[in-house]
């Protein structure tokens, strides 16, 4: 199982601004997930070599059928086991190809990038801003990324935005700093290159060997996607804040464009006891633009200062 559940649970208070605009929250990188595939297979030739060999001249005959038997049963486990492993590296890698080809767009010389995401939240209760301020359980999140040549982020105007429109919060980053205009916060960073798969791919690679990736075709709105979904069953019923019933199990489910590599939509689901699917967060891609032009009051955003 995995030592962190941030990948498939997330989470809401400050850094949920940050996670927006696909920066890796350090957290997350600096917990690990437990791979036991090489254990796993250490121990799969360990059981195979105990049982594989009986001995007739120890047992009768209807134990030495027995015996080879579960020898039998013993190595089909064993070839299912690493048919598994290798049909979960197949998954991860075509995860990885579509999110290089998606981003190898980026690496076309500078310029910015327009990226605008809906979020639609299902929680029985909603969180507020430091200030007092409510965040909506649904809201638009509309980031400019100023790429360099490398494709990483030197400046960044990120709005989240009501449903219809208005601004809840406006954060900023330019000369490695991060400020949050509507909170009055700000806290040194560095240029990094924009998650255009919001992270999905990382979570995958880092889940290997303990979660377990699907892979399907579908359809969002006529256009042909590849779906995958990446799934944590728990060790034990979890009581997550601001929901009413305890889960057994997490999912990630991303839906990429078949040929282009572009992230369409983004699902994180909750299973309860009792079977019940409960989709939490359901993330549609409403423009992923680039190179394109910011409008001027976007850029006069990265002159503002915090103001105590």
């Amino acid at each position: 199982m995995f030592r962190s559940r941030m990948f498939l649970i997330g989470t809401i208070g400050v850094i949920l601004l940050v996670s927006i605009l696909g920066i890796k929250y350090s957290p997350a990188q600096t917990t690990g997930f437990v791979n036991p595939r090489e254990q796993a297979i250490d121990n799969q030739v360990e059981l195979t070599e105990d049982v594989a060999i009986p001995n007739p001249a120890l047992q009768t005959t209807a134990e030495s059928e027995e015996s080879a038997t579960k020898a039998e049963r013993s190595v089909v486990d064993v070839d299912a086991q690493l048919a598994s492993d290798d049909e979960q590296a197949e998954i991860r890698q075509a995860i990885q190809a579509l999110v290089a080809q998606n981003a190898a767009k980026l690496h076309t010389g500078p310029g910015w990038l327009h990226i605008q995401l809906h979020h639609l939240r299902n929680k029985d209760k909603s969180s507020a801003l430091s200030n007092g301020q409510a965040i909506p359980l649904n809201y638009i999140s509309d980031t400019w990324y100023h790429l360099n040549e490398q494709g990483q982020a030197v400046e960044v105007v990120a709005f989240m935005r009501t449903e219809e429109g208005d601004p809840v919060q406006i954060s900023t980053f330019k000369d490695n700093m991060w400020r949050n205009l509507t909170i009055a916060e700000e806290w040194a960073g560095d240029p990094f290159t924009p998650q255009l798969d919001l992270g999905f791919s990382a979570d995958a690679n880092r889940a290997e060997g303990g979660g377990t990736l699907r892979q399907q075709m579908s359809q969002i709105a006529g256009q042909p996607v590849v779906q995958f979904t990446l799934r944590e069953d728990f060790d034990a019923p979890l009581q997550m804040e601001g929901y009413a019933h305890p889960m057994v199990a997490a999912e990630r489910r991303a839906s990429f464009a078949e040929h282009s590599g572009d992230l369409v939509q983004m699902e994180r689901v909750f299973v309860t006891e009792d079977g019940q699917e409960l989709v939490v967060e359901h993330i549609d891609v409403i423009s992923n633009e680039y190179p394109v032009e910011p409008a001027a009051e976007v850029l006069a955003l990265l002159q503002q200062e915090v103001t105590q």
